[in-house]
């Protein structure tokens, strides 16, 4: 997936990337491998998992163009900030192991659609929303209609899915990669 979003956006300096609820760094360091001189960001809502992301680009000597935040959502960017967001097994509960007709007790489409819809408002145009591992449809948010899919991926079937009433959906491939139009 990092090489066909690469191959999509383009890697240089100008280019921006977003990994949204970065955690440890994985996704971040993983980033850096494909897109060798994008500018990288990292935000997740822990403090203790920056300070790790810290400590390891320090240790492996980083580039400053990597950097780490603490947050809980994206605004603190301004609009249009960045040529790729990834929220990547960030809308998932991991108490999910079986799949209840119902989920809304612990995790409602409301909220998906309110901090999905920021992150899409941090997207420039022509860029790209990557949203994977999911338990809700990027196609049910109303931002949705300023994207076309650009990449279908096979869903985890650990990774049970739900409509905008919070309802079990059928299995299906999951719509990953998102362009905003221009």
């Amino acid at each position: 997936m990092f090489a066909f979003v690469r191959d999509s956006v383009g890697d240089g300096l100008a280019t921006h990337l977003l990994s949204f609820g970065c955690s440890t760094g994985e996704e971040v360091f993983s980033l850096r491998r494909y897109f060798a001189e994008s500018r990288i960001t990292g935000v997740d809502i822990s403090p203790h998992r920056i300070r790790q992301c810290r400590r390891r680009a320090r240790r492996i000597r980083a580039d400053p163009a990597i950097r780490f935040a603490v947050a809980a959502s994206a605004e603190g960017f301004a609009p249009q900030s960045f040529d790729v967001v990834f929220a990547n097994s960030v809308f998932k509960h991991g108490d999910l192991a079986i799949a209840p007709p119902r989920w809304d007790h612990r995790m409602r489409f409301g909220d998906f659609e309110r901090v999905v819809s920021d992150l899409a408002r941090r997207v420039k145009p022509g860029g790209l929303l990557v949203i994977r591992h999911a338990n809700f449809r990027f196609s049910d948010v109303a931002a949705a209609k300023d994207f076309t899919t650009l990449r279908h991926m096979p869903r985890d079937p650990k990774t049970p899915l739900y409509d905008f009433a919070n309802r079990l959906v059928p299995m299906s491939d999951e719509a990953v990669v998102f362009r905003r139009h221009a």
